[in-house]
C-alpha cells in the first residue's frame, strides 16, 4: 500500500482474506483520536493502539487501548513493529478482528498533524 498509510503484514498473522483497506480507511477516520491516545500512552514507552474491527466500522467513537512493546515477548513480530517506529510521526495500531490481528503503521503528514499536535489539540 503506497502513500501515507503504511500496511505491515505479518505473514503469521494471516488464515483467511480480510478487507484490509476498508479497515485501514475506517482507521484513517479516526487519526486524531488514534494520534492524541498514542502520543499521551506512549510517554511510558513505545507500544500499540488496540481497537476491535467492530468499533471502526460502527460509526461510532471507538474504545482504544495500550499496548506497551515492553509486555510483547522478545522476538514477536509486534514488538519489533513497536520499537521500530517513529512515535513522533506514527501510529502502531493492532486490529483485532475476532479471526486475526492486522498490524498497520499510520503516519503523519502535511494533511494530517503529528500525534504530539493532535494530543495538545484535544487538550484544549
Amino acid at each position: 500500500m503506497g502513500g501515507p498509510w503504511q500496511f505491515q503484514k505479518f505473514t503469521r498473522l494471516y488464515s483467511a482474506p480480510m478487507d484490509t483497506s476498508a479497515l485501514v480507511g475506517a482507521a484513517a477516520a479516526h487519526w486524531r483520536d488514534l494520534a492524541a491516545f498514542a502520543y499521551n500512552s506512549s510517554r511510558s514507552g513505545p507500544g500499540a493502539v488496540v481497537i476491535h474491527a467492530d468499533d471502526l466500522t460502527a460509526g461510532t467513537q471507538p474504545t482504544l487501548a495500550w499496548f506497551a512493546a515492553a509486555d510483547v515477548p522478545a522476538g514477536d513480530d509486534f514488538r519489533s513493529l513497536m520499537l521500530q517506529s517513529d512515535m513522533d510521526r506514527e501510529v502502531v495500531l493492532v486490529i483485532v478482528t475476532g479471526q486475526d490481528d492486522i498490524a498497520v503503521v499510520l503516519s503523519a503528514d502535511a494533511s494530517r498533524p503529528s500525534p504530539e499536535e493532535c494530543a495538545r489539540s484535544a487538550e484544549t
